[in-house]
């Protein structure tokens, strides 16, 4: 009987730079639009993204420009000796249309929009996942777990327990190049507001918590394993799920001193079996949304019940009545109309879409 669910597994996270030659004039372009927009930021239509991008009022680490969609994080315009374009896929993309269309997507899009001349996506970083109900780790766990020795000459393997609150939360093994994650997802997500994952989860027990095994590598992990290009990674996300899951695993105590004699817990072993598919869902899209707009109305529920509070009126509809007036005289005074503001955060959300909608960014869309 099997003592672990396994609900879904995949990738998670893909960073990957982009070599080649950037077409001309668009570094120039987009810093003086950047120069122009100031700290509000700009909209920016690339070819023919139908999103949009959020151009960012700075750059990201070497690179001078940087943009957000709701697909992914773009940054351009690095020199020598670093590739002119980085991206990162935002998970809701990837979870929405499948990792492999999710990647040929942006490729494509690449290759139209900003890059004159472009070569293959070279991985930088790939995570992978499995989720699971069954097992539900505990901080005392953490003795029993074994790394391959044969690795910790190259990659670190730091061990960590974690706790949220009083409740505990999970493990990290490694760092650096080769991280393994063990976490409570259902709470992570709740912390975040965040349940889009539900729609990719199959078999789910409503009632159990779901934990999640996750294994980052970085690119000098990948490199030793002969993968440069992202379609090399992709291709060999089983392997190197499996290296992971021998990398690091879980043992039961025995009576040899050295913990890697012990024989290897079932419970790992079902979890080891997990193959790395490409769920998706198309309801990704619409669960992120209603999380969005879920939070807007908590938001101007307590706005407007602390404005009720300040006067007279307990009733919804008399506070409502008092904010519309005091709003209307507050943009007369700044000569402002309110169709505008409308019409401008509509711009700003156009770029997410509502796909990628966090509590950060919805006070750098509602300023």
């Amino acid at each position: 009987m099997s003592m672990v669910n396994l609900l879904t597994s995949g990738v998670d996270t893909i960073h990957a730079s982009a070599p080649g030659v950037l077409r001309p004039g668009l570094r120039q372009e987009l810093g003086e639009l950047r120069t122009r927009a100031g700290a509000d930021g700009s909209i920016v239509d690339l070819g023919e993204n139908p999103e949009g991008f959020i151009l960012k009022p700075h750059g990201w680490r070497g690179y001078p420009i940087w943009l957000r969609s709701a697909r992914i994080e773009l940054m351009l315009g690095a020199v020598d000796p670093f590739p002119p374009v980085f991206v990162q896929w935002h998970s809701p993309f990837i979870h929405a249309y499948g990792v492999e269309t999710a990647v040929a997507m942006v490729e494509g899009w690449l290759g139209e929009a900003v890059l004159e001349v472009v070569g293959p996506l070279r991985v930088s970083r790939l995570d992978l996942y499995c989720d699971f109900q069954g097992w539900i780790p505990v901080a005392r766990d953490l003795s029993d777990f074994s790394c391959r020795a044969t690795r910790r000459r190259v990659f670190e393997v730091p061990r960590q327990a974690h706790l949220s609150g009083r409740s505990f939360s999970g493990f990290t093994f490694g760092k650096g190049d080769v991280v393994c994650r063990i976490y409570d997802k259902s709470l992570e997500m709740t912390g975040r507001d965040q349940h889009w994952q539900e729609e990719i989860w199959r078999g789910r027990d409503p009632e159990q918590p779901v934990w999640r095994v996750e294994f980052q590598f970085r690119r000098r992990a990948l490199r030793a394993f002969g993968l440069e290009t992202l379609e090399q990674a992709l291709r060999s996300r089983q392997g190197l799920w499996e290296y992971g899951m021998g990398w690091i695993s879980l043992r039961r105590p025995g009576k040899d001193s050295n913990r890697s004699r012990w024989h290897q817990d079932p419970v790992w072993s079902e979890l080891r079996r997990a193959e790395l598919g490409s769920p998706s869902s198309p309801l990704v899209r619409q669960r992120v949304r209603d999380a969005a707009q879920e939070r807007l109305v908590r938001g101007f529920i307590g706005y407007a019940s602390a404005l009720g509070a300040l006067s007279t009126e307990d009733d919804l509809a008399a506070v409502l009545r008092t904010a519309g007036w005091l709003a209307t005289r507050h943009l007369q005074a700044k000569g402002r109309h309110f169709e505008g503001l409308v019409d401008a955060k509509r711009d700003r959300l156009r770029a997410e879409r509502m796909f990628r909608i966090t509590p950060d960014l919805i006070w750098e869309v509602a300023q």
